[in-house]
């Protein structure tokens, strides 16, 4: 623009994070590293590597019909945000993001992708191979002892006793259904088959490349899937037109 020039502009932008991360190291005692962990910003990397060419990034995979139950959950509690999303714009919004995950660790070898369902069967080792990739010093019985302060079932009941001797963050601020299951598979429990149907549909291709087996169906449940997205497509397009 006339009044900054990108170069100008990206100073900015980086004295302005560098400030938020200041802030936050200087909160906690011992502190190297800064996990900062918002979904959307996987739309942002590119400027995010321009502020920080040293950062190195975590393309988490979950399946899309575990991601698509648990939007639905926070939907209808405290996720206001996808208060009137459809299953076909969650499962659009996983393909998307996923997709943009994939470029970024093709392209940049600072990055590094996990899958949400390996890290659940074995999350000491996962993390011990985490930070050996970040170059971290951690033993097992570090990896052992942060697991345990974020179990899901020490979370869900607030306990923020750890063998840290610290809490890892303000639980208290997180809302009171926040944390779920955590569950394998547990969407077969949540979605219908109608919706299950249609979001494999949607996301076949990025389901494939990572594994993730679709149902068993029928041509003609497939069919009558892809009718329901159509009329639910047309609903939100009246809702936007009306």
């Amino acid at each position: 623009s006339a009044i900054l020039s990108r170069d100008e502009f990206v100073a900015m932008c980086r004295a302005s994070t560098d400030y938020l991360f200041e802030r936050i190291v200087n909160d906690k005692d011992g502190v190297s590293w800064v996990l900062e962990k918002t979904p959307v910003h996987v739309r942002f990397t590119d400027i995010i590597q321009e502020l920080y060419p040293d950062a190195r990034f975590i393309h988490m995979v979950r399946d899309p019909r575990s991601v698509v139950a648990s939007l639905k959950a926070a939907s209808r509690r405290w996720g206001k945000t996808w208060k009137n999303m459809s299953v076909a714009d969650y499962a659009n919004l996983w393909v998307e993001s996923v997709s943009l995950g994939e470029k970024l660790v093709s392209d940049n070898p600072n990055a590094i992708r996990l899958r949400y369902e390996e890290l659940r069967i074995d999350p000491v080792g996962g993390l011990f191979q985490l930070y050996e990739w970040l170059g971290i010093t951690a033993d097992r019985a570090f990896c052992e002892a942060s697991v345990e302060a974020c179990e899901l079932a020490r979370l869900k009941k607030r306990d923020e006793s750890t063998s840290f001797g610290h809490k890892p963050w303000s639980i208290e601020a997180e809302p009171s259904d926040f944390f779920r299951k955590g569950e394998i598979g547990g969407w077969k429990k949540e979605l219908g088959v109608l919706e299950v149907v249609a979001i494999e549909s949607m996301g076949a291709d990025v389901m494939r490349r990572h594994g993730y087996n679709q149902l068993q169906t029928t041509p003609f449940l497939r069919r009558i899937a892809a009718f329901s997205l159509s009329c639910r497509n047309i609903k939100s397009l009246k809702r936007v037109f009306s």
